[in-house]
């Protein structure tokens, strides 16, 4: 990442009073404590059979998102990659909402609007190789009607050079 992409995302997260996370620094162990002293709010949380999902990102400029399972003690059990094919595989379209796909992937690095649909874009990096966007649109009900992935064009020399 260069210089003037890090601090365009340090100012912004000055102006929203965010706290920049990357998702390799959770731990195993971590109390709920720790999280909110460490990384502060969650992107998303969500409950599940096992204990609560935590979800913290590095958007709107970074490409990985992680959820931190906490057992019912409030530590964490386990860390999940989430920004990768086979998660978002598991958005059902017809089905899921946006609550739903914030609720598995937190808040999206884009919105924008496209032939009717609202859409959600996620950086992430296919294969941990390709710097891509995975694109979710939502009808006008909020109801995921299609998703699509493709080269994240921040990144493409070939699409900096038209402008």
């Amino acid at each position: 990442m260069t210089f003037r992409l890090l601090l365009a995302a340090s100012l912004l997260c000055g102006a929203s009073a965010c706290v920049p996370v990357h998702p390799d620094f959770l731990r195993v162990g971590m109390t709920r404590d720790e999280l909110l002293s460490t990384f502060g709010q969650p992107a998303a949380e969500r409950h599940d059979a096992d204990g609560d999902v935590w979800i913290y990102s590095s958007a709107p400029l970074g490409e990985r998102a992680s959820a931190a399972h906490l057992d019912a003690r409030g530590r964490v059990v386990s860390i999940e990659p989430l920004l990768d094919l086979p998660h978002f595989a598991t958005i059902r379209v017809g089905e899921w909402n946006k609550d739903d796909v914030l609720m598995h992937f937190g808040r999206p690095a884009e919105f924008t609007g496209v032939r009717g649909y609202e859409v959600w874009s996620y950086r992430y990096r296919e294969a941990e190789t390709w710097y891509s966007l995975f694109h979710v649109m939502f009808d006008a009900s909020g109801v995921v009607r299609q998703t699509q992935n493709g080269p994240d064009p921040m990144f493409d020399p070939s699409f900096k050079s038209r402008f």
